[in-house]
């Protein structure tokens, strides 16, 4: 198969430009396009999304979740960080637990 390819003038990729500008107004605010991406990356990893699964069912502490995953306490507060950095989840410290939970903005999300 033979396929072309002609780049688009300058003119053409400033109006594209300003379309996508137009139809996505986050890419205008580097704050929210870096937060959306932390978001992104935080559900990029399979225990991330299991961790999110299991917290679906309700609020769970380090501890129960290092028992689910059978994984070195070190990574599992990696993977936690990383879903607190995506404001995926939200920790809360009740006692000496710390508990993590999704947080209400992203919870409905999930559920659908």
């Amino acid at each position: 198969m033979n396929y072309s390819y002609t780049v688009k003038p300058e003119a053409e990729i400033n109006k594209m430009l300003r379309q996508a500008e137009h139809s996505f107004p986050i890419i205008n605010d580097e704050q929210q396009l870096f937060e959306q991406a932390d978001f992104y990356k935080a559900l990029a990893d399979p225990v991330r999304l299991k961790i999110i699964a299991i917290l679906l069912e309700a609020p769970c502490c380090l501890c129960e979740l290092a028992s689910a995953f059978k994984i070195p306490n070190s990574t599992l507060t990696h993977h936690l960080k990383l879903l607190e950095r995506g404001r995926v989840i939200v920790a809360k410290k009740i006692g000496r637990y710390t508990i993590y939970e999704l947080t209400d903005e992203n919870a409905a999300n999930f559920l659908s």
